[in-house]
């Protein structure tokens, strides 16, 4: 496992996961040394690919519940009846 971040394209993909990350926009993680240790791991293959997956892991995780929850209230927006925060009668809006 510790060369697939030098194989192919996973290593730029997780520097991009990184990067749009709420992770790193809300300053969990250092961001400089994250991406340290991904170039390290991309170029060297330096025994962090562990941690790293951990990581991307939790970006991951991230993403999946951010976009669920945007899911969730798009569906109660739209399908909620319209004494509840303004739905529009269970059902869709019409175009």
């Amino acid at each position: 496992m510790e060369e697939w971040f030098q194989e192919g394209d996973l290593g730029r993909r997780c520097v991009k996961a990184f990067d749009r990350s709420t992770i790193k926009k809300e300053g969990f993680l250092d961001t400089q040394y994250v991406l340290d240790l991904l170039q390290h791991q991309m170029t060297k293959g330096g025994g962090y690919g562990f941690h790293l997956r951990i990581v991307m892991n939790a970006i991951l995780w991230d993403e999946a519940c951010s976009i669920k929850q945007w899911r969730m209230a798009l569906t109660e927006l739209l399908f909620a009846p319209s004494s509840a925060k303004g739905g529009l009668n269970g059902s869709p809006r019409e175009s």
